[in-house]
């Protein structure tokens, strides 16, 4: 199994001005955009480990989930979710940065 967790962070998360809908609109986008990302990277061989991946935002963060026993094995020898997570933190700033540039 294999379970990692994308905390988002800085004072856009601490400033009460932002909305909890503009942030948990811009963790979906994000998620949905991750699980996509992940899939796109995950080597295939019968498909389990490719449709295992479960993507889902909470308040403040992104867990990304693959229950597939040998899911970590194979993290170890192609790095799906190493390769994936600075690009979905850059991809969760971007989306961000879209809405709240909306507000002024």
């Amino acid at each position: 199994m294999i379970s990692y967790h994308i905390k988002a962070s800085g004072p856009l998360f601490k400033n009460k001005n932002i909305t909890k809908e503009i942030i948990q609109e811009a963790l979906e986008e994000t998620a949905d955009w991750a699980q996509n990302r992940l899939r796109n990277r995950t080597p295939v061989k019968t498909g389990k480990l490719k449709a295992g991946w479960y993507v889902a935002p909470s308040k403040s963060s992104i867990r990304l989930d693959n229950p597939t026993s040998y899911s970590s094995f194979v993290e170890k020898r192609v790095g799906m979710v190493a390769k994936t997570t600075p690009e979905v933190k850059e991809q969760l700033n971007q989306i961000l940065l879209k809405k709240t540039n909306k507000l002024k």
